[in-house]
């Protein structure tokens, strides 16, 4: 479901698990049935997607950013992007018709 949004299919299993379960810790989440090496890469990819943070309360703890502020970042960054590539298409459109224009003229 979050691959659209840059997120792995793992990365969104773990960070489900780390909702459900955030007082629990990193142990909690190898229900998951993803392995050690999977978790780590996982961990790495919420972090960098700033879906994942350091605890205030425990040091060298992780904790899951609330969805409604990490995902809202990350869908209003991919909203931002087709709005983009939706103002490139107009762009386009609008030079593929002066092209046409100017070969119909001539």
């Amino acid at each position: 479901m979050l691959q659209s949004l840059g997120v792995s299919l793992k990365a969104e299993t773990l960070y489900r698990a780390a909702l459900q379960h955030h007082h629990h810790g990193v142990s909690a989440l190898t229900t998951t049935g993803l392995t050690e090496t999977e978790i780590r890469t996982a961990l790495d990819e919420l972090a960098e997607l700033a879906l994942l943070k350091p605890s205030a309360q425990v040091d060298g703890k992780l904790r899951p950013v609330s969805p409604d502020v990490g995902l809202a970042k990350l869908l209003a960054s991919a909203e931002a992007q087709v709005a983009l590539q939706q103002a490139k298409m107009k762009q386009a459109r609008a030079e593929t018709a002066a092209i046409t224009a100017d070969h119909q003229r001539a």
